[in-house]
């Protein structure tokens, strides 16, 4: 008898929550949003935040020569090699290219040719 009891109460909650899909789908999401001329579009992004982590020159080399710039922005020293990961999620490196980045300061690599349909990375590197 339990069982039954929490098949139909479990099906309850399935059909409640079906039906509250339903009626939040038919609500108008743009509602209450300011339109882009009514609202204050900030001019640029801080700085800081734009310097932190990875710069790509140009974004999307698709095969072609790319500038990669890593700024370190932990508070620690960080080796740092860069690496590509692929569309199946694994990762490669450029060997013998581990590069110690201090706190504060970046590091540049010029790549003369990328692969395509790939995203980059840097990858941390570890002395034995």
């Amino acid at each position: 008898m339990r069982k039954k009891l929490i098949g139909v109460a479990l099906a309850g909650l399935a059909a409640g929550s079906m039906a509250m899909t339903a009626t939040a789908s038919q609500a108008d999401p743009t509602k209450g949003i300011p339109r882009v001329a009514d609202a204050p579009v900030a001019a640029e992004v801080a700085a800081a935040a734009a310097q932190c982590w990875h710069t790509f020159e140009p974004s999307a080399p698709n095969g072609g020569p790319m500038r990669q710039t890593y700024r370190n922005c932990n508070s620690f020293p960080v080796s740092v090699t860069p690496a590509w990961v692929n569309g199946g999620g694994q990762i490669s490196t450029i060997v013998n290219d581990c590069r110690t980045v201090q706190p504060g300061a970046e590091t540049v690599w010029n790549h003369g040719a990328t692969f395509q349909g790939v995203n980059y990375t840097v990858s941390l590197c570890y002395v034995w």
